[in-house]
């Protein structure tokens, strides 16, 4: 090595203080690679290596991932694994066993029952591995198994049948888990309406999440006790036997109150509107003033949907704002550019979009 070293700082002639800032650099590399080589890492997987010739364990457990740094073997940092390198396997998602012990992400799981420890239904995630680890005494956390979940049955543990949401949800006989942490729900009652959306006898359940983060996610309970039949009907709108809910940010809901389920009627795709029990709502909110008998909704040109345009014999709407000088008999839906709205000989009522309220902007029609 110190040959190397040697050759390198003459060869770059580097003896003398006055050398450029590039050779010096130029330096500082080669020296750190020579560092580097002195010490020759093989990778056994998942971040798992042998070094100084095979007799001892590391375990990679942070590397320079600065967006468009190089990767520098030097900024690497390693943990010695305590582990017997002959009988050393390789498993998964940071877990590792020998003939004595599991390992994980170089740790030494000291908590565990050899003998009846095991690792089931893993799945990588981009964002959050998730799978199950257990042994014939507790349940422990996948991502850190040094911690066992309390109350989690080893033997019923398991994914729920959840189609959306199973990465969050796991139950046992008697209990769900999210976050590796017993939910407070009505067990047998307790069943997804979507992926964010949950309903038990008593309540119905919001799920926060932030990008997967588990101090983020966790279960907001609205109470709603003797809900029947609560499904959804299109995104954002749940529909019960005796209620519709309009879902809003942050796990809010609007409730109407529904007497005659025949009387609702939605206008898709947009739902913007809805009639229920012969009053008009434009986002759950009523529509004040508004006309039954002549209320309809603008379609888009050339289109089968429907727009957030609508009108009765008095008044034009755009969501639940009053076009003013808008006339209903003279008013029609037309494509301008590449905005649809709506216009008569005098005027057009141009969206505001990217506004956090719903408003137009009246103009002249020929501008």
């Amino acid at each position: 090595m110190k040959n190397s070293i040697d050759s390198a700082k003459k060869w770059l002639n580097l003896q003398d203080n006055s050398c450029s800032p590039w050779k010096k650099l130029i330096l500082s590399v080669l020296l750190a690679f020579a560092l580097q080589s002195c010490d020759q890492k093989k990778l056994l997987g998942d971040n798992y290596f042998t070094a100084k010739n095979g007799n001892e364990l590391l375990y990679l457990y942070d590397r320079n991932w600065s967006p468009g740094a190089p990767d520098v073997p030097w900024d690497d940092k390693y943990r010695v694994v305590n582990g017997d390198i002959k009988s050393f396997v390789i498993l998964q998602a940071g877990y590792a066993k020998d003939k004595d012990h599991y390992f994980h992400k170089g740790f030494m799981l000291t908590n565990v029952d050899y003998a009846t420890f095991q690792i089931s239904d893993y799945k990588k995630d981009p964002m959050m591995d998730t799978g199950i680890v257990r042994d014939k005494n507790h349940v422990y956390s996948f991502r850190n198994p040094q911690n066992i979940i309390e109350g989690a049955n080893p033997e019923t543990y398991q994914k729920t049948d959840y189609p959306i949401g199973s990465n969050y949800w796991y139950k046992d006989d008697k209990h769900y888990f999210i976050n590796d942490t017993i939910v407070k729900v009505d067990y047998h009652s307790f069943k997804p309406i979507t992926e964010y959306i949950y309903h038990d006898k008593d309540n119905i359940y919001n799920l926060h999440t932030a990008e997967y983060l588990d101090k983020d996610t966790y279960l907001k309970a609205i109470p709603e006790p003797r809900l029947t039949n609560l499904k959804e009907i299109a995104h954002g709108i749940l529909e019960a036997d005796n209620a519709v809910f309009i879902t809003q940010k942050e796990g809010r809901f609007i409730k109407i109150p529904v007497e005659d389920k025949q009387s609702i009627k939605y206008f898709p795709p947009d739902n913007t509107y809805m009639i229920i029990d012969q009053k008009i709502y434009c986002e759950g909110e009523p529509l004040a003033d508004a006309d039954i008998a002549s209320f309809s909704v603008y379609k888009y040109p050339d289109h089968n949907g429907f727009s957030s345009y609508a009108k009765d014999r008095n008044h034009v709407y755009y969501y639940d704002d009053k076009l003013s000088d808008a006339d209903p008999k003279t008013v029609r839906f037309v494509k301008d550019g590449n905005q649809n709205l709506i216009k008569d000989n005098q005027y057009k009522w141009v969206p505001q979009y990217g506004s956090i309220n719903h408003f137009t902007r009246k103009m002249p029609a020929k501008e």
